[in-house]
């Protein structure tokens, strides 16, 4: 459940050890899996997710953590999708709050949510959660000397050292100014704190619960797994436990509620799973062509997805019967 980009950057860097390691049930990395790689194949960084791209997924980071100890490894946590979620669970102070239910994120998730700054790098981007336009995406670092490794100078700018510029740490050079001060206006009257984003956060979480709830509650539908955050996979249940029958009522309700329909109620996107990964989800399924699994997914992160008792939800809900 990897985003794309690290496949992509691991090829255009001739890096062929990089290597993909299964999930469970839940599409969070398979940590006996992970372990039995670096067993065989001492590693020198191991990705985690806190929010995967296709189910919002969050990898146990807190475990992870207890591996690095053991493997010495550098853990960096694509946070890109999920970092923001932290709001949630800091006070004003940014001190880490007790858990409680109503912050809805399952305790599993606040768990990896307090140790994420115990992590060597992260990546974020305040254009998802953060309520920022595109492009104003960053890597944090813990070790401020690892910045080195990319910086670089000029003959005609950025040629102080003592007086350090973003430009030389930066691969992009020239960033525009204007996202770093939509952060810095953002932030100053929504802090990153659960009075302040997390508010808002927490209506996008409650809004993902209350649909998973509603899938459960029918009889033709189904949900593919339990959201750690606030995206939502599911499908329409076919009459027998076969692949192709799923995926012919998916791409049905794709047609009609998606950017393929020529005036849809609702846009959701599909979610794609190999038939190796269909084992482990869905076991009981058969898949005599060996075929891959479409379900349906659609992300909750806008706040008004809540709003007037779950309007918003019950619509979707009455669309998704109608058009399945």
């Amino acid at each position: 459940v990897s985003h794309y980009s690290w496949k992509r950057i691991c090829s255009i860097l001739r890096i062929d050890e990089f290597k993909e390691i299964q999930v469970d049930k839940n599409f969070r990395m398979d940590l006996n899996k992970l372990e039995d790689e670096l067993k065989k194949n001492p590693a020198m960084f191991v990705m985690a997710n806190l929010g995967s791209t296709g189910t919002g997924s969050v990898d146990d980071i807190k475990s992870i953590l207890e591996l690095k100890k053991k493997y010495d490894f550098h853990l960096h946590i694509d946070a890109a999708y999920g970092g923001f979620v932290r709001s949630v669970i800091l006070n004003e102070n940014f001190e880490i709050l007790p858990y409680q239910n109503e912050m809805f994120v399952p305790e599993f998730v606040y768990e990896q949510l307090k140790v994420l700054s115990e992590s060597d790098s992260i990546t974020i981007d305040p254009h998802k959660h953060g309520l920022i336009s595109y492009g104003a995406g960053a890597v944090l670092f813990k070790d401020e000397n690892l910045r080195q490794v990319v910086s670089n100078t000029a003959p005609y700018t950025y040629h102080k050292t003592d007086k350090p510029n973003i430009g030389m740490f930066s691969l992009e050079g020239s960033r525009p100014g204007a996202m770093a001060a939509a952060c810095y206006l953002t932030y100053k009257v929504l802090p990153p704190v659960k009075s302040g984003l997390g508010e808002i956060i927490l209506n996008a979480l409650s809004a993902s619960k209350k649909f998973h709830k509603l899938i459960e509650e029918t009889n033709s539908h189904a949900n593919l797994n339990y959201p750690d955050l606030d995206i939502n996979c599911f499908y329409k249940i076919p009459q027998n436990k076969n692949v192709a029958e799923l995926n012919s009522n998916t791409l049905k309700l794709y047609q009609n509620l998606s950017v393929e329909a020529e005036n849809p109620e609702f846009i959701l996107s599909k979610f794609v799973i190999p038939a190796s990964v269909q084992k482990i989800i869905l076991p009981e399924f058969q898949n005599n062509n060996i075929e891959n699994l479409t379900a349906m997914r659609i992300v909750f992160m806008k706040h008004w997805t809540s709003l007037n008792d779950f309007y918003y939800v019950k619509e979707l809900l009455n669309s998704i019967k109608k058009y399945s």
